[in-house]
């Protein structure tokens, strides 16, 4: 068989459209086993809903209709005005405003030369009334045909002196149409009689009219001004409404993260993002469920007069917003604790923008609560409480525009800073993810952006050992050429995996040094070792988990660097620590691995009976894997890395756990499904490596001393025992040989106390 084809039976690998199908099911399996968890995602956004608008459903108060309105017209006020002042200083001009003082009923006027001095004399002697007219009529001898009036009144209105201005006023509520400020503070009497002795100076025989003023009329609305306090309890919850989904859908994207799970799917040839998009989806099907119930009470109860698809629209971009965060802050911890703690603070957190700035933030200020969580969905809806109390309702016409001439943004300019806030976050979901993406597999550096293969990935440099050319194939020699523990390879079967002079450092601590190994088909190698030797180093450098400092892996000659996804196209893992989803059957595992490497459902469940049965697990079957016991677990991994033909199989103390019939069935599976894979297997054990190696490859401090059958080591390197004094305990102490050194006819042991 050619080392690039598949094994015999095994399907196409599945499209992307299938593996994301895939993802979606388990996401929605392992949310749907926890009741609890379900229930939180659902009920709290609509129970805490409902607790806030309470008061609405005991209460009988209603929304009114209003008939069109229509005022009389306004008799003007006359306030008692003790001075008036004016610029500029002129004879012609002077004669006017003696005259408008002598009707109004003012003892006292005040000339100056510059509008800038009459500015300064209000401001000082806090003058009832500045008349300003342009300061080129300084010199005129005569009044011109066009005359510029400005009226300069008090910053602060005398009839209401504690009123805050401006402020978001609605007009059906807090104003007096037939009664104006204008016409209370005095402007209106000011232009009227000023304007009457103007016309009156320039020509004495004018006939001048009387001029009323009436307020534009009301048009007929609905009166919704009952739903203001149930709008300002709605704001007031809201932070709170989706923060228990929030910590339930970002726990479990780091459990995954934490357990390795997400890790080991890769391995099989899942893509990082198609697991994010998979969570995505997944946590928009669920809030989408309260967030519908939410708007049509919404609808209901605070918005009557609002378009329910603008609602609709307003929730939507609202949720993307909540899972963009969620997934912001999931993909910088590998803990749930933390991880729920960063989400609560966070959350809450995002809500501070809002409420410092108050109800009349600067554009500014509206453009940072824009772009957090918390504080734009709230300014959403002050908006569309505006629509509301107007009688109208938010319409898709009126989506840019305001509900109040006081605001800043509108509901659609909100919208567009909550689309590029998320943008945002996607990236610095993406950053964090490639600087913690589990335990397994190791991190970028913070500064990898600013690396040229992070934006060449075409172009990248090959991490060559110095005076070896990677291009040429290694020959059949090992790094201790002159020792006599590497036996030559005789047959013809071929290499499947190719470790050339892998090294890794970490830390300055050579892990692994100088590394070279072939593995072949229909073979199972095993990686002899000690605790600490490097073994588990060298599985993950072969998996592509983790990148050496120098050297390469080849997988079916695809460089597992360079061409990482051919290279994984029949790729499987068993770590050393099982990796399995607690909340799910045995027989859904082996299901869900077996399609995810590409079988058809049939075949995939076929498969699952076939390795249950073979492990003696068929009574567990539908038994949660929490509920099994270690040496389960254990088989139940061992069989989620062999389902499928997988060709290149990697077991890291796959016996580990396990009691000695346990052990011996797990012996038997690996001999039977061994024709046609590459398997590769880690222990410390020596009798493992005697019943199941047909090659034994042994690693100490790194390195490799040894390569051959078991009997080809056996003879070479036999067992023994030293004896061995402490110097500073005056003890004596027996260590039994596990790990050795062959130099002809000496033997040297290698222990770790």
């Amino acid at each position: 068989m050619s080392s690039t084809t598949l094994i015999e039976g095994r399907s196409p690998m599945l499209n992307e459209i299938c593996k994301l199908w895939l993802l979606i099911r388990k996401n929605l399996s392992v949310l749907l086993s926890q009741p609890l968890a379900v229930s939180i995602i659902i009920l709290s956004p609509i129970l805490l809903f409902l607790y806030t608008q309470i008061e609405q459903f005991i209460s009988d108060v209603e929304s009114t209709e209003i008939a069109e309105t229509i005022y009389p017209h306004i008799e003007l006020h006359h306030p008692f005005i003790t001075s008036i002042m004016y610029s500029p200083a002129n004879e012609v001009l002077k004669g006017v405003i003696e005259e408008v003082a002598t009707i109004l009923g003012a003892n006292h006027t005040e000339a100056f030369l510059y509008a800038t001095d009459l500015e300064v004399a209000l401001l000082n002697k806090d003058g009832f009334v500045g008349i300003e007219f342009e300061d080129k009529l300084r010199s005129i001898i005569e009044l011109p045909s066009e005359v510029n009036v400005a009226l300069r009144f008090p910053l602060h209105l005398r009839s209401q002196v504690k009123r805050i201005w401006p402020h978001r006023l609605y007009d059906a509520i807090n104003e007096q149409k037939a009664r104006s400020i204008y016409d209370t503070e005095g402007f209106l009497i000011v232009q009227a009689r000023l304007s009457e002795v103007l016309m009156r100076t320039k020509n004495e025989s004018a006939n001048i009219p009387q001029v009323l003023m009436q307020p534009f009329p009301d048009i007929r609305r609905t009166d919704n001004s009952h739903l203001l306090p149930m709008f300002n309890n709605c704001l007031t919850y809201f932070v709170f409404r989706f923060l228990g989904p929030c910590l339930i859908i970002g726990q479990q994207i780091v459990v995954e993260k934490q357990r390795n799970l997400r890790e080991i799917m890769r391995l099989m040839g899942l893509t990082v993002g198609f697991n994010w998009l998979s969570w995505f989806i997944v946590a928009y099907i669920f809030y989408g469920i309260p967030m519908l119930v939410i708007a049509c009470l919404m609808k209901w109860l605070l918005c009557p007069s609002t378009h329910f698809l603008v609602l609709f629209h307003i929730f939507f971009m609202y949720l993307i917003t909540l899972i963009c965060f969620t997934f912001m802050i999931s993909a910088f911890v590998t803990s749930t604790v933390m991880a729920m703690a960063t989400i609560s603070l966070s959350h809450i957190a995002s809500h501070l923008p809002y409420m410092l700035t108050g109800a009349e933030p600067t554009l500014s200020q509206s453009v940072i609560n824009g772009l957090f969580l918390n504080s734009a969905i709230p300014s959403i809806w002050v908006q569309v409480r505006g629509f509301e109390l107007r009688g109208d309702g938010a319409q898709w016409g009126k989506l840019f525009d305001y509900s109040h001439p006081d605001d800043n943004l509108s509901i659609g300019a909100i919208l567009l800073l909550m689309m590029a806030s998320n943008v945002f976050r996607l990236l610095i979901c993406f950053y964090g993810d490639q600087l913690v993406p589990g335990h397994l597999a190791a991190g970028q550096k913070w500064y990898f952006p600013l690396k040229r293969k992070f934006w060449c990935p075409w172009d990248r440099p090959r991490q060559n050992v110095v005076g070896v050319d990677e291009e040429q194939p290694i020959a059949n020699t090992y790094s201790r050429p002159t020792m006599p523990g590497f036996q030559e390879v005789l047959h013809n079967r071929p290499v499947i995996v190719e470790a050339q002079r892998l090294h890794k450092v970490y830390d300055d601590i050579e892990v692994v040094r100088d590394l070279s190994l072939k593995l072949y088909e229909d073979e199972i190698t095993v990686l002899l070792g000690h605790n600490g030797s490097g073994k588990t180093t060298t599985f993950m450098m072969l998996a592509g988990m983790t990148r050496p400092t120098s050297g390469r892996v080849l997988v079916n000659g695809h460089d597992m660097a360079t061409s990482t996804q051919k290279a994984r196209e029949s790729f499987s893992i068993c770590p050393q620590n099982n990796v399995l989803f607690e909340e799910l059957s045995a027989y859904w595992h082996i299901v869900f691995y077996s399609r995810l490497k590409g079988y058809q459902r049939a075949d995939a469940e076929v498969e699952a009976l076939k390795y249950l049965e073979i492990m003696n697990l068929m009574d567990k079957s539908s038994m949660s894997v929490k509920n099994l016991s270690t040496g389960m677990r254990r088989k139940l991994s061992i069989c989620c890395a062999l389902c499928a033909n997988t060709k290149v199989v990697l077991c890291d103390e796959p016996t580990d756990c396990l009691d000695p019939i346990a052990r011996r069935e797990v012996w038997n599976l690996f001999r039977m499904e061994k024709t046609g894979r590459c398997i590769v297997l880690s222990t410390h054990i020596m009798e493992a490596a005697e019943v199941l190696g047909d090659r034994v490859a042994i690693i100490c401090d790194g390195q490799l001393y040894g390569n051959g059958t078991p009997e080809f080591i056996v003879n070479q390197l036999g067992p023994g025992y030293r004896l061995v004094r402490s110097s500073t305990a005056y003890t004596f102490s027996v260590f039994t040989m596990c790990e050795f050194r062959s130099v002809r006819n000496w033997m040297i042991a290698m222990w770790q106390r």
